[in-house]
């Protein structure tokens, strides 16, 4: 999935209108910064494009966003995606 149509998968998760677009750039942001850590951690690039993944990254954006640190939730799915 691409950094665009992760942003619009946030956006709807997030019940943020997808026109509005001034926060696009923060979103990528914590995108690039979200699938950088999970690269890291290990996961293939198959298990990156599944949908736990994209589940995890939008998790992990949200956090990012309304914390500097990701939460017990995030790193259990991550090592869920690390595993699969």
């Amino acid at each position: 999935m691409t950094d665009d149509e992760l942003v619009v998968e946030y956006k709807k998760d997030a019940g943020m209108p997808l026109t509005i677009s001034n926060l696009d750039n923060q979103i990528i942001g914590k995108i690039k910064t979200v699938k950088a850590y999970i690269i890291n951690a290990g996961v293939s690039d198959t298990a990156i494009e599944s949908d736990l993944a994209t589940g995890t990254i939008i998790l992990g954006i949200n956090d990012l966003l309304n914390s500097s640190t990701f939460s017990t939730l995030f790193e259990t799915m991550l090592t869920q995606l690390a595993n699969s």
